[in-house]
């Protein structure tokens, strides 16, 4: 076989998704990563007639097709299931060809007579436990006349294989919101941001046919989407692209950190955050130490001196080791300074004692700390402020409070809280960037009694978009729900953990004394379930389920696919958690024929998103569904589609089944709701 034109959309770096940066449009010019970049889809080349396309049945795959279709190219794209080649085949100019990109054979017969050939097939393991990146991906490279090569040997490919045309792109973290047509592509490899499926796709098929993308490793990022993509996302526009390189040790756990909170794993990333945070405060004390003794003269030690090019002495950080970052920018550089990471940290700190821990009160005080230290500080640190303040009301109170004091309390709060919301809103960018936390401040102003204002804001976000829209619709189902409890204890901001706390602190009986099942749907990285496993005692049976290759389905913004570990389940530290891999219609039968029919399900978090999958665990479960059942619906509200899925699929089967409930908790921060069967 001649040997044909190579595209690979590798697996993104891992830390890639973390990161969400924000470009000023006045800083934009000025950009090294977008000057490194302007030259790489100009200056076209070969253009190719009949392309092959592995895994162009959904995700960035499936945009590729289009996108190939509407250049004029004609299309082979080999997919898995007949849905896929009926859909792909009523495309004009594609040739869909049912088969697996496992089989070499298949995919050679596919790719015959393609001049060109783009795989986008992501990490993870099929059913024989092969890695599809390695196997899937070296099949295509094999068959387009190449030895098999991965990411995992790029060097080798680089070094051995220079007569082949090939380019391998590594986009960053995805996000599903339409394209901007703002992304680039970067020879800087180690280059971190945020890109649209769509900017991927599009990208992929410019650098198909250019000249300058041939035999380069490139990075695909999008330096336009700002922090509403993500409100967790770095403040500064470079902050990502810089830290991405530094070399210190504090730069490295750092790093590490956004890997291991990627995938799940919340107390090694906590653990990886306050070294780098430690290191970061070593290195800015030592520096401004230095400089007071620098610029007044006193008396060095041997430790602190060190020798510049003209002979001088000048006092050196003895810190200087564990960052590569600036310490200021006293040089006029836009360059992200240790402080603004060390910021950062703080707030990513904030988040998982929040969220991960249940910890608000220490949450609080690490966003302030963020906020004070910041050079530029944003409306995150100033959202979690108010959150956190929120969350932390109740243990304010003292034993001995009286009902008059503590209400003085809890108006004290929430006026802090309504400040923090205001400040991050100064510092934000209007109603699209600040949606949730103008919708925080209305319901914090509403229950202030400050209705007017709040009204004003409301108002605002039901005329807004959908993703603005919904806030309000569900305040108005929360507020009627929510009608009968005490106001100075109804915590509207609890975090994923305590959320999870209140559900199996009221399954206890069934736990207990019933022998009940403890099950979550939905596992993905296995984040929620390493928090069940910690709630309970280690020998409690966890039961999980999960394709663990994303959704099945399309999910508002979100395509097929999205979510997916690559077939690859969470490892745990204990052995008390079993893990069933299929579709709920088809792994839970199978499960509960081995169960007692006995034992009824005691809790279960239900992390589904669609109202499909929500409705085939409700009635697979329906009659082990029992008063004291506890359950936790992870995107109950707020969200464009909330009284579609799991919240039309629970009060559809509470009909059929004749199940009556009360609310435990609703929590407008994580979009969750804890309900308990009463009757």
């Amino acid at each position: 076989m001649n040997l044909i034109r190579l595209c690979i959309a590798a697996s993104g770096l891992a830390i890639a998704s973390a990161f969400v940066t924000s470009v000023n449009s006045n800083r934009v010019a000025t950009s090294p990563l977008l000057r490194s970049s302007l030259h790489m889809v100009q200056g076209q080349g070969d253009s190719y007639k009949k392309v092959f396309v592995a895994g162009g049945s959904r995700g960035v795959g499936r945009l590729v097709v289009d996108k190939l279709v509407s250049t004029g190219a004609n299309v082979v794209a080999l997919v898995r299931s007949d849905e896929s080649v009926k859909e792909l085949s009523a495309l004009e100019g594609v040739t869909a060809i049912r088969g697996d990109a496992m089989d070499y054979k298949t995919v050679e017969g596919a790719m015959d007579g393609c001049d060109a050939a783009i795989t986008t097939l992501g990490g993870g393991q099929d059913a024989d436990g092969k890695w599809i990146d390695y196997t899937g991906n070296n099949n295509v490279i094999e068959a387009a006349g190449i030895l098999g090569v991965t990411r995992k040997a790029e060097n080798v490919l680089t070094k051995y294989y220079t007569n082949m045309n090939w380019t391998i792109i590594r986009p960053g973290g995805l996000v599903s919101e339409p394209e901007t047509s703002m992304a680039i592509l970067t020879e800087d490899t180690t280059a971190i941001g945020s890109i649209h499926r769509g900017d991927v796709a599009d990208l992929i098929v410019q650098a198909l046919s250019s000249k300058n993308t041939e035999k380069k490793i490139l990075s695909a990022v999008d330096p336009s989407i700002t922090s509403s993509a993500n409100p967790e996302g770095f403040s500064d526009a470079y902050l990502s692209s810089s830290i991405s390189t530094a070399t210190g040790e504090a730069d490295r756990a750092f790093r590490q950190g956004i890997q291991l909170e990627k995938a799940g794993l919340a107390r090694a990333a906590s653990a990886a955050f306050h070294e780098a945070a430690t290191l970061y405060q070593c290195f800015v004390d030592h520096s401004s130490t230095t400089a007071v003794k620098s610029s007044d003269g006193e008396a060095m030690n041997d430790d602190d001196i060190g020798t510049s090019s003209s002979g001088s002495t000048s006092p050196v950080n003895i810190f200087q080791h564990v960052t590569s970052l600036a310490a200021n920018n006293d040089d006029g550089t836009t360059s992200p300074t240790v402080l603004a990471v060390l910021a950062y940290a703080c707030i990513r700190l904030g988040h998982l004692s929040h969220d991960a821990f249940g910890d608000s009160r220490a949450s609080k005080r690490l966003y302030k700390l963020a906020a004070s230290i910041d050079p530029h500080p944003s409306g995150v640190s100033y959202h979690g402020i108010g959150t956190s303040v929120e969350a932390s009301i109740t243990h304010c109170f003292g034993r001995s409070n009286s009902p008059s004091s503590e209400g003085n309390i809890w108006r004290e709060e929430m006026e802090k809280a309504v400040e923090a919301y205001k400040e991050a809103i100064k510092l934000g960018g209007g109603l699209g960037i600040n949606g949730e936390v103008l919708f925080h401040l209305a319901v914090a102003l509403e229950r202030l009694g400050e209705v007017e204002e709040s009204e004003q804001i409301m108002e605002s976000l039901r005329r807004g978009e959908s993703n603005l829209s919904c806030l309000v619709d569900s305040w108005g189902y929360v507020r009627w729900h929510t009608r009968r409890t005490n106001p100075h204890y109804l915590n509207l901001h609890r975090g994923t953990r305590s959320m999870l706390q209140i559900a199996l602190d009221a399954a206890q009986p069934l736990l207990q004394h019933d022998d009940g099942l403890v099950c979550e749907f939905g596992v993905a990285s296995g984040r929620s379930v390493r928090m069940t496993q910690e709630l309970l005692p280690l020998n409690t049976p966890i039961h999980g389920f999960d394709t663990f290759t994303g959704l099945p389905v399309a999910w508002g913004n979100e395509p097929a696919g999205s979510y997916s570990t690559g077939g690859a389940m969470p490892k745990m530290e204990h052995g008390n958690v079993q893990f069933h891999k299929g579709l709920f219609k088809d792994t839970i039968p199978k499960f509960l024929s081995t169960v007692d029919k006995g034992r009824p399900l005691a809790y279960a978090n239900i992390d589904c998103d669609l109202y499909g999958s929500t409705r085939d665990v409700l009635e697979a479960f329906h009659g082990r569904i029992i008063p004291g059942t506890v359950l936790v619906f992870d995107e109950y509200l707020c969200h464009p589609s909330w009284r579609q899925d799991e919240f039309r699929a629970w009060r559809e089967c509470c009909k059929r089944f004749g199940w009556q409930y009360e609310y435990l908790a609703f929590s407008l921060s994580t979009k969750q709701a804890v309900v308990r069967v009463t009757s």
